[in-house]
């Protein structure tokens, strides 16, 4: 959710309930091993006061901000200040841990973004990768705690608008194209990966952007994927999540990315 505060400035708010202690939360939103299975591809860094902590996608390098510990165990804030020779503001992401029973409920804000329009598009970008993000954290933590994270994944370019590029993807994994518009996260989905039937829940999604599911049949599983395009050209990301899969569940998946890829780059 994108809020305004008074001043003008804008921040992005997620808050999610995880069946986990909030130890086990704590070190997976600080400890650079953990950071990575269940947001970026590679983490780097040291979980400390002061420490820089570093995450990678692949191509685009690494992107840092440094680890502020206000509360240790209830409220750590990653500070990012890498667009600000630039002439950026400073950013901040701020988690906020609160136990609840033997849950733990995390409220997470990135804010520090200006009231111009040119910030539109990059905040929704952001909204969207962020609601999904969590929701693989809470997967992480809820099924495969501890289990280092393998990512199936591919970028294929491909072109047109954000609503056709999203038609064709649902229709790589099945669905027709008003198959979501009345389905909220946690609904069961009726999939095809790879020509096959395969169950789904909906752990995410953001009309012309992105969708995101669970595959419990596929060893709890995470299938992501978000339109990166700007105008009629740009990519697509594929991402796939596995923990520990078998070699089957591995093989279905592989097809699955590349069934999905080879769709968005036909176009």
């Amino acid at each position: 959710m994108i809020t305004r505060h008074d001043d003008g400035t804008r921040a992005i708010e997620v808050t999610v309930r995880i069946e986990a202690d909030s130890q086990a939360v704590w070190k997976a939103i600080t400890h650079p091993e953990e950071i990575e299975r269940w947001f970026p591809l590679r983490a780097r860094g040291e979980a400390r006061e002061g420490g820089l902590i570093e995450v990678s996608w692949g191509d685009e390098g690494w992107w840092g901000s440094t680890l502020t510990l206000p509360e240790e165990g209830r409220h750590a804030r990653f500070v990012d200040e890498s667009s600000v020779e630039h002439g950026g503001p400073v950013l901040y992401m701020d988690y906020h841990l609160e136990t609840d029973g033997g849950a733990t409920v995390v409220r997470f804000v990135h804010s520090g973004f200006g009231p111009e329009d040119r910030w539109d598009d990059y905040l929704d970008a952001l909204d969207a990768g962020w609601s999904y993000f969590f929701r693989n954290l809470k997967v992480y933590l809820e099924h495969h705690a501890g289990t280092p994270r393998t990512m199936l994944h591919d970028r294929p370019a491909t072109r047109g608008s954000r609503g056709e590029i999203f038609t064709t993807l649902l229709e790589a994994v099945g669905l027709e194209g008003g198959e979501l518009d009345g389905a909220a996260v946690g609904d069961s989905v009726a999939l095809t990966l790879a020509g096959e039937p395969a169950d789904g829940v909906l752990e995410a999604r953001a009309p012309n952007r992105t969708m995101g599911f669970r595959l419990p049949g596929l060893e709890q599983s995470l299938l992501f994927l978000e339109i990166e395009s700007a105008g009629d050209t740009g990519k697509v990301g594929v991402w796939l999540s596995t923990y520990g899969a078998s070699p089957s569940t591995r093989d279905r998946l592989e097809r699955t990315r590349d069934a999905v890829s080879a769709a968005v780059g036909a176009r």
